[in-house]
């Protein structure tokens, strides 16, 4: 990103970030992403994702729905990132819990990778996004 380039945070590979470093800054970016709630970036009222609280809705449409809205933010808003899958992954230990894996190709410059994140929502609106190695 520019602040990143503009603070250093990839100094020495400012043009040809490695690997790694290409996978941070996804990553910190899909935080930001993930994190906000549409409407609440003036310039970008779709950035983000919407309140996906609905005590109405099933757990299978829960799952669905926020599915489908993270796929979108991302293909919309993570250019770096392309044939993005984001896969509900449940866990046997804990049935109710609402896991994900996001599994997509990094492409920046001569650069093209796989990348596997866990995405763990938490309390109805607190998240915890990792990559998976």
């Amino acid at each position: 990103s520019l602040f990143e380039r503009l603070t250093g945070q990839m100094a020495g590979s400012l043009s040809r970030p490695t690997e790694d470093e290409l996978a941070t800054s996804i990553l910190n970016h899909l935080n930001k992403l993930l994190m906000t709630r549409q409407g609440t970036v003036l310039a970008l009222p779709e950035y983000g994702l919407p309140d996906l609280n609905d005590a109405n809705a099933s757990f299978y449409d829960s799952v669905s729905r926020i599915r489908r809205h993270v796929e979108k933010a991302i293909i919309q808003y993570e250019p770096r990132l392309h044939s993005v899958q984001v896969i509900h992954d449940p866990d046997p230990s804990s049935p109710l819990a609402l896991r994900f894996r996001i599994v997509a190709m990094m492409q920046k410059d001569h650069l093209h990778a796989p990348l596997e994140l866990g995405l763990d929502l938490m309390n109805g609106s607190e998240l915890r996004l990792r990559r998976v190695i």
